[in-house]
């Protein structure tokens, strides 16, 4: 996976194309590094979900992202793959056809990392192939062994469903934390044994707990208050059917099996026949069990292709949904480009 990515985000032509803009502009050529370095570190807010996943501070520079040369991750390459037109778009001039391919890539990215897909996707990621090949050949001459991969995914799509379901991530983020496991060891003689002896021990003790196999909910910052003094409790009472003087339990962050949930995070509402809704967590708080969001509506005003986001407008109006029920349970996060603001999926619906 993280070699797949490392080649198909096009960071040497994208980069390149940066290149020209600032010279076109008359700035100085050298200003890249510390453009790359503002984007990429300084200036773009990642989000609590993907702020493990930022480029290090070592691998941000322009020579090294361009030759991909860097061993990055592949949860750090998928977290560049999915915003890179945030951070660097405002550097591409509209109508640029290296951008467009990265545009094209971007999508098939989303596509093939939903866990849910349409019976129909055959044919539409044959189409998003076979335009990113031509245009691949128009702009750089000849296609790649690489880009023969490409070809197979719409097959594997309608033959085996969503390939997200396949994919080595899941397995490869445990290579992390043996190698963190081997350095504390104070074994020399057989380094993998102890390793070993302690994922075994883990997983006996996931397997043991009573609720391994259901909703595990970790709560935060806890405050037991009653149900009409919550804010927006207008909105709360239409969804939960409760006394008014009920006492409930109300955190500033919640885990989810795994998916942590905070205060200003982002989540999709409902998906209309053309854009999805989304809205902020103002408040969250647990009755029975069941972990409820209250959020704030945004208007989706629409999708601004350029940097493969929605643009969203921040309402009045207040709504309550429990985490079970939701449509996606993937959190995002909000943010500003160019004086409006934007949401990013990180895969399809």
């Amino acid at each position: 996976m993280r070699h797949v990515l490392k080649r198909f985000l096009e960071l040497p032509n994208v980069f390149s194309s940066i290149q020209d803009y600032l010279e076109k502009l008359g700035q100085n050529p050298g200003k890249l590094s510390n453009v790359v370095q503002g984007t990429l570190l300084d200036a773009f807010e990642y989000g609590p979900s993907d702020i493990c996943n930022r480029i290090p501070v070592l691998h941000c520079k322009v020579s090294a992202l361009q030759d991909c040369s860097r061993n990055l991750s592949a949860s750090e390459y998928l977290c560049l793959a999915r915003y890179l037109c945030l951070m660097v778009g405002d550097l591409i001039p509209e109508g640029n056809q290296v951008w467009k391919l990265h545009l094209i890539l971007r999508e098939i990215v989303e596509i093939l990392t939903s866990p849910v897909i349409d019976c129909n996707i055959k044919l539409y990621i044959q189409t998003l192939v076979e335009e990113h090949h031509k245009l691949y050949i128009n702009c750089f001459g000849h296609l790649k062994p690489k880009h023969h991969f490409l070809i197979h995914h719409p097959a594997l799509l309608e033959g085996i469903g969503p390939v997200v379901h396949l994919s080595t991530l899941a397995s490869e983020r445990n290579h992390r934390r043996g190698k963190k496991y081997a350095r504390v060891s104070n074994s020399r003689v057989n380094t993998a044994k102890p390793v070993a002896v302690k994922f075994q021990l883990m997983l006996s003790k996931r397997l043991s707990r009573p609720d391994n196999f259901g909703v595990r909910v970790e709560t935060f910052k806890v405050q037991n208050v009653r149900l009409h003094l919550l804010p927006n409790y207008l909105a709360i009472a239409e969804s939960v059917p409760l006394n008014a003087d009920e006492v409930v339990c109300t955190c500033k962050k919640v885990e989810v099996s795994g998916t942590m949930y905070c205060l200003k995070m982002v989540i999709v509402i409902s998906i209309g026949d053309l854009m999805p809704s989304f809205g902020r967590i103002t408040n969250i708080f647990i009755v029975n069990d069941d972990v409820y969001l209250v959020v704030k509506k945004f208007e989706t005003v629409g999708f601004v292709n350029h940097y493969f986001s929605y643009e969203i407008r921040e309402t009045e109006v207040f709504v309550c949904l429990r985490q079970q029920d939701m449509i996606s349970h993937v959190p995002l996060w909000a943010r500003e480009v160019n004086g409006f603001e934007v949401v990013c999926l990180k895969h399809g619906l």
